[in-house]
């Protein structure tokens, strides 16, 4: 199994729907052929429109808390777990500078209150 299939916890096979899968069968068995490189073949083509990403050297509570978070959000959904932090983390850091801005603002509306 690759580390992609392992890590999604899916087979070549669970990638297909059924009716693709029964496809593959009737052609296949008609053809006395085997189905499992045909679903290769099918699994590597959408693939290959896909990126991956491999990360290494992840502290183990960071990774415990983003395996919770996409299976208790995402139903294991890496790919749309890693989106929604760099989502959530781009939406953070505008609400930081704007904070920062308003903090800026009052305190020169404190030192024109004040006189200086």
């Amino acid at each position: 199994m690759s580390e992609q299939e392992h890590s999604s916890g899916l087979s070549v096979a669970d990638k297909l729907g059924e009716d693709q899968i029964d496809k593959i069968y009737e052609r296949d068995i008609l053809e006395n052929g085997n189905p499992i490189e045909e679903i290769k073949n099918r699994v590597a083509q959408q693939d290959s429109s896909q990126s991956g990403l491999g990360i290494s050297r992840i502290p183990v509570e960071a990774k415990e808390e983003f395996l919770e978070l996409a299976q208790s959000k995402f139903c294991d959904d890496y790919g749309m777990t890693l989106a929604f932090l760099v989502d959530y983390f781009k939406a953070n850091e505008g609400r930081r500078e704007a904070m920062s801005e308003v903090l800026n603002q009052l305190d020169e509306l404190r030192d024109e209150v004040s006189g200086q």
